[in-house]
């Protein structure tokens, strides 16, 4: 009985431990606080996510919503119907040395920076 009981507890803490981490998709606010060299629209962006966190692309309250920012962002990053947005896993897996791809990189900027300039 006690076997049984340990079993099933160590079953039920590492189901949980593994849910923890699993997102849909990657926080974009680690990339953004890992860009060096920035211009001046990246730094912006970075000094806002690092102050306000995910907050500042998505609602308070829920993150399926979008703020102004974070809608402008979407669209920069291939954009498209938001509830069929197909979201590139492999584009933004990390490599072996623990860092995103060059191409990923590439296009967040491109998006801060397009974003930046949209009105």
């Amino acid at each position: 009985m006690r076997k049984a009981l340990l079993v099933l507890f160590g079953t039920g803490f590492l189901l949980t431990m593994c849910n923890i981490n699993t997102e849909a998709r990657l926080q974009y606010k680690v990339v953004v606080g890992q860009l060096t060299e920035t211009t001046k629209a990246e730094n912006s962006v970075q000094i806002k996510v690092k102050a306000e966190s995910c907050k500042y692309c998505h609602d308070k309250k829920s993150k399926k919503i979008r703020t102004e920012y974070g809608m402008k962002l979407h669209d920069a990053l291939g954009g498209g119907d938001r509830k069929n947005y197909k979201f590139d896993k492999l584009l933004w897996k990390k490599g072996a040395d623990g860092k995103y791809s060059p191409k990923a990189i590439k296009l967040l900027r491109d998006a801060i920076n397009a974003a930046a300039k949209k009105k």
